[in-house]
């Protein structure tokens, strides 16, 4: 955290670092931002080596100077036993997408598909949005060191979320050079960094965890949780054993840590029980328009795709279904599974009570 010093002079002599194995040596100590009267409020510890998730675990630093010669804005003089050299870790959780069951990774689809087009969401810095339903956030882990590999795979990931944090569960204190818009709140008290836990944050165990190799671990946000409303910021980080593991917001930026953050939407409803959402698709990038029915009762039904003539270009649904609500999607192929030519074309829902139908536009870039 934040600190002062009469003199600009620290250097790597006054800290030590302990159990930093990859992390080597303290190399040089720079001084971020001074007072008007040339005291330091905020230093960079250059490192001789890289921050591993061992590292991050077990590191401690210390100062090995006098104590009583570095004090903080108030006074206090700094704490000379050794703490832990990383509070909140980088790097080490890869969250690769986030579906929503309609922002959906297809077999046969373009796995670089935006959200806008009905793919996963990839993005989290809160500019992308997911309908308000159950969501899966896919995720993998960076295990590092090798050989340390079966033990960190063996600690407990969680998973915190919330989309109203107290304003005193955020840092209490200012990092030079650091984006104005990032902010991270934690779910407990961490002395130097807030005021307060931010209580109210819901955990998440993953559903999924894979087995070695494979480091991924699978999260759900559920539905039907306060949260999941339109218009509604969800943001979220992780823990792992008691390490809190946050975005790197700013790649390669100590100073860049944050929320992993996605924006909650209503599906708006369209008339006559039957809602259409991105009507507008690439058939080469097999972009994905999706039809919602919501049926009142059981029946027949049948959602076909035609051309301008009115000629038949795929099935989506033929045959009964029961009361409830159903999504079916096309990605502009026909029958063969071909992309068909650009132009107009129609779905067309036929059941019990509802005769309805919708606009496809279908361009290629």
């Amino acid at each position: 955290g934040p600190f002062a010093t009469s003199s600009t002079a620290l250097d790597p002599g006054d800290f030590s670092l302990t159990a930093a194995a990859s992390m080597g040596a303290i190399t040089a100590v720079s001084p971020v931002s001074l007072t008007g009267d040339g005291w330091i409020l905020d230093a960079w510890l250059d490192l001789g080596g890289t921050v591993t998730l061992t590292d991050m675990l077990d590191a401690r630093i210390e100062l090995v100077d006098d104590p009583a010669a570095i004090i903080d804005k108030k006074d206090n003089v700094a704490d000379p036993t050794p703490r832990r050299a990383v509070d909140i870790g980088m790097g080490v959780v890869n969250v690769l997408s986030a579906s929503d069951g309609i922002h959906a990774e297809v077999p046969g689809t373009d796995p670089a598909l935006v959200s806008g087009a009905l793919g996963t969401l990839r993005l989290f810095d809160g500019t992308g949005r997911l309908y308000d339903k159950d969501v899966t956030l896919f995720t993998a882990l960076d295990l590092t060191p090798a050989g340390d590999l079966a033990a960190l795979a063996a600690m407990p990931l969680s998973m915190y979320f919330d989309a109203g944090a107290p304003e005193d569960s955020y840092a209490v204190f200012d990092i030079a050079g650091r984006p104005a818009a990032l902010d991270l709140w934690l779910p407990t008290f961490l002395p130097g960094y807030n005021r307060e836990a931010n209580l109210g944050a819901r955990t998440l165990a993953p559903f999924f965890s894979g087995i070695l190799p494979s480091t991924a671990r699978n999260f759900l946000v559920p539905a039907s949780d306060a949260d999941m409303v339109s218009g509604t910021e969800i943001g979220f980080l992780f823990r792992l054993g008691s390490l809190y593991l946050a975005r790197e917001a700013v790649p390669g930026d100590p100073r860049g840590f944050d929320l992993w953050r996605f924006r909650v939407q209503d599906v708006l409803k369209q008339s006559g029980g039957v809602t259409i959402l991105n009507n507008v698709i690439d058939s080469v990038k097999r972009e994905r328009t999706a039809v919602q029915v919501d049926l009142a009762e059981g029946g027949q039904v049948s959602v076909l795709v035609f051309t301008l003539d009115g000629d038949v270009v795929k099935a989506l649904q033929r045959g009964r279904l029961g009361a409830g609500s159903y999504t079916f999607t096309w990605d502009g192929s026909n029958a063969s599974g071909d992309p068909v030519a650009r132009g107009i074309y129609f779905i067309r829902v036929v059941g019990p009570g509802l005769d309805e139908m919708r606009k496809v536009m279908v361009i290629k870039d």
